[in-house]
């Protein structure tokens, strides 16, 4: 690891540099241990135009997987030996078939091979991207009704049980809904307590709209589904089907976006006034210091156009998911568009002049 020195002091925080080279930022409650991992390509072109999409943890966090969407490959990197080890070539058709980024998700097993969900069926690859195995049709496991577009963004869940995943708003409500991999029992369940989201969508003609970006994420044996528009969200067991709505409080930043930006109109002239507004990003969870994880920004008006947002946000809440500390963290200078919990540590990827690096966050609560 590379340990770097950036001092920045902002309000009410005290910034101390460690003999180390390493930087500590102090509140009176959080202290961030911030460190630097830059990942040796071995001569390997890494693809990192569009960052590190589908980024996936091998389950001993040892290795990290990600999708090369220029090459249609699967890259893999050693995170403890900082280094490039192999590339995981994918095929577009045949019972290989695995099609774009949007079309599939995947998930790395303990023998090294990678478990895919294609919309179509599941397959297995090994470590040199022979096949494995091939299931059947998911249309033959399960019959889903075609307007709920369920297997369009399906997911699978780390442990292999669970495929899980949105349904369509476009005819009809908006709905968690999930298949058990066991025996191929279908459930969903509704999000009422998310339906003011349905205030802030913008109408850009006649048939479409826009609305901020909806997700559900496996995170402690449970079905999370959060979105850009506020901190709140839903868990849901998939076992029991009890569902929890949370909701929470900050006090840096609004918890909910206020909509003071047109419902018409085009979509440049729309979205650049939306992110002038509090988006949330991804939810994570650590699994060592049992904890979530979370990110929000918003731009200020004055910024030049295409420049990061102004403002970040670091939220942590317990197992919970009751905040229980939060950070403004706008005077960090730091790509966060990608980030996940790896040994009880926030890794952000970073593209530095084309080479992989990670900044990793310490963060020790008082």
């Amino acid at each position: 690891m590379r340990n770097i020195i950036i001092c920045l002091i902002p309000l009410f925080i005290a910034f101390a540099c460690s003999p180390k080279k390493e930087r500590i930022l102090e509140t009176s409650s959080l202290t961030i241990k911030i460190d630097t991992l830059r990942i040796d390509s071995r001569d390997h072109l890494f693809y990192l135009a569009h960052g590190i999409p589908a980024a996936k943890l091998s389950p001993d966090e040892k290795y990290l997987y990600f999708y090369d969407g220029y090459m249609h490959s699967i890259d893999q990197v050693d995170l403890q030996e900082k280094k490039y080890v192999s590339t995981i070539k994918l095929e577009s058709d045949g019972p290989k078939g695995v099609l774009t980024r949007q079309q599939m998700d995947y998930i790395p097993k303990e023998n090294g091979n990678l478990f895919f969900y294609t919309q179509r069926n599941f397959i297995e690859l090994d470590p040199k991207g022979n096949l494995v195995y091939e299931s059947s049709s998911l249309q033959s496991l399960v019959d889903i009704p075609s307007e709920k577009r369920f297997y369009e963004w399906a997911k699978i869940s780390p442990n292999l049980t669970y495929l899980f995943g949105l349904t369509s708003t476009f005819k009809q409500e908006n709905m968690l809904a999930w298949v058990s991999l066991e025996d191929s029992i279908y459930s969903e369940v509704t999000l009422d307590s998310m339906s003011y989201r349905d205030k802030l969508k913008v109408t850009l003609g006649k048939n479409a709209t826009m609305s901020s970006v909806i997700s559900a994420a496996y995170l402690d044996h449970k079905i999370t589904v959060y979105h850009a528009d506020g901190i709140d969200l839903y868990t849901i067991d998939p076992l029991t089907k009890e569902q929890k709505f949370h909701d929470n409080f900050p006090k840096l930043t609004d918890r909910r976006k206020p909509g003071n930006f047109p419902k018409t109109g085009e979509f440049m002239e729309v979205q650049s006034l939306i992110n002038l507004e509090i988006n949330y990003r991804d939810l994570v969870f650590d699994d060592l210091n049992k904890r979530y994880y979370r990110l929000a920004s918003k731009r200020d008006e004055n910024q030049p156009d295409k420049t990061p947002p102004k403002y970040k946000y670091l939220f942590i809440f317990d197992e919970s998911l009751r905040l229980i500390h939060e950070e403004d963290i706008s005077k960090m200078d730091f790509q966060y568009s990608t980030y996940f919990v790896r040994e009880g540590k926030l890794y952000f990827y970073q593209n530095r002049n084309d080479e992989m690096e990670f900044l990793i966050f310490d963060l020790i609560l008082d």
